[in-house]
């Protein structure tokens, strides 16, 4: 199991949003734990991963709900349509959601 204890915030938001398969769940807990702090990286990747087909932006938007912060609430008002679009496609069609938003978030 790695330790991102030492990962910057920068590090932490490329290992997640490039996470091959499944959940990045340490790397987000690690983030989590950064609270507040880290709304403004995590608002400035989506805006510089916007588009990128590589990477799966679905996180950031868990991760700024997670947090809870009205700092980030414009990125969350931003992205709701795409979020609340693919949940219900994953749920009806067995289509991977995160595979859905990283498709519609350019």
């Amino acid at each position: 199991m790695e330790d991102y204890a030492t990962y910057s915030i920068n590090d932490l938001l490329e290992k997640i949003t490039t996470w091959p398969v499944g959940m990045p769940v340490r790397a987000m807990e690690r983030v989590l734990a950064l609270g507040e702090s880290a709304v403004p990286a995590l608002t400035q990747a989506r805006e510089r991963w916007r588009g990128d087909e590589n990477r799966d932006l679905l996180w950031l938007i868990v991760l700024l709900g997670e947090i809870g912060s009205a700092n980030g609430v414009p990125t969350l008002i931003d992205m709701r349509p795409v979020a609340t679009a693919c949940l219900a496609i994953s749920t009806v069609n067995s289509y991977p959601g995160a595979a859905c938003a990283r498709r519609h978030t350019g």
